[in-house]
């Protein structure tokens, strides 16, 4: 068997200390504009299918409950036929879609296929986001009620509590991030409602929160134009907004996010009817021999 190779170790402490530096620095770093396509409605709610099609939720009145494109903006198709506000989109793990009716506080069923496949009713006031946990549990949060809900896979209700003005909603980890829409804070609670913590945000008008693939949280603020990230004990990684570079309208209403493939993040411009598909940009890198690596740390 060849024997091991040995790393000196003032060598392997520079490239482990290199490779924290370089991940602190990802970590820390805001994304950066790749393109961005329209849409019909406003996209005031969206959700990735395992298909990987984006579901973009449509305002009052639209001719849709959503619609649907592939994350090169390309629309594809839609599901129902009229929107009363949807604004909670999300998945089973069986594929089965799941729209919550904003005005009516009733969720309809899709079948992996898009067909229709009943529809459940809640009590309260609204029913704003939603999300959906490994057991196939599925928060919703009432806004207005200042209430989130939770049912089980048959839409059968199972727990629910009282929070102020809730808005985006997310399950990661075994707990629940329920974002407060004016308070500034994001709370979070145990999956049957006792509360845990919470941090905050410095938002003034948050909206869809959802975690962004990689252990973080994302949120959209439309009072402060700025979408924000964070981990998941409130440190805040970056701020985006309202500015972004190379966006043409300029100002980007954020409304709401969604991770998007290869890393990607998608996010929803509520002023200007577009999604920016926003990533990280090549780290630049300048090639080195190990000789003069190993001359720096003589």
């Amino acid at each position: 068997m060849p024997a091991k190779r040995l790393v000196p170790v003032s060598a392997a402490l520079f490239l482990l200390a290199l490779t924290c530096t370089v991940s602190s620095r990802a970590l820390a770093q805001a994304p950066v504009l790749l393109t961005s396509w329209p849409t019909t409605d406003i996209p005031i709610g969206m959700a990735v299918g395992p298909n990987g099609l984006v579901y973009v939720g449509a305002q009052s009145g639209g001719s849709a409950l959503a619609r649907i494109y592939t994350q090169g903006g390309v629309e594809t198709g839609s599901v129902g036929t009229f929107s009363p506000e949807t604004y909670g989109i999300g998945f089973l793990h069986s594929g089965d879609l799941l729209i919550l009716e904003y005005y009516s506080r009733t969720m309809d069923l899709f079948t992996s296929g898009g067909a229709p496949n009943g529809s459940w009713a809640f009590p309260g006031v609204r029913a704003l986001y939603l999300a959906v946990d490994d057991q196939d549990n599925v928060y919703m949060t009432d806004d207005n009620g200042d209430y989130v809900r939770k049912a089980n896979s048959s839409g059968t209700l199972v727990a629910g509590w009282a929070t102020p003005h809730p808005s985006g909603v997310a399950c990661m980890n075994g707990l629940v991030y329920v974002a407060g829409m004016w308070n500034g804070l994001i709370s979070i609670f145990a999956s049957d409602g006792t509360p845990v913590g919470s941090f905050p945000t410095g938002c003034s008008w948050a909206e869809q929160l959802t975690p962004d693939g990689s252990g973080n949280l994302l949120l959209a603020d439309y009072g402060l134009s700025q979408l924000k990230c964070f981990r998941p004990d409130g440190t805040l990684l970056w701020t985006l907004g309202p500015s972004v570079p190379g966006y043409a309208p300029g100002t980007c209403q954020f409304f709401s996010v969604v991770p998007g493939a290869g890393g990607t993040t998608l996010a929803g411009d509520f002023a200007n009817r577009r999604i920016l598909v926003l990533g990280q940009q090549p780290t630049p890198s300048t090639l080195t021999s190990w000789g003069s690596v190993k001359a720096s740390y003589r």
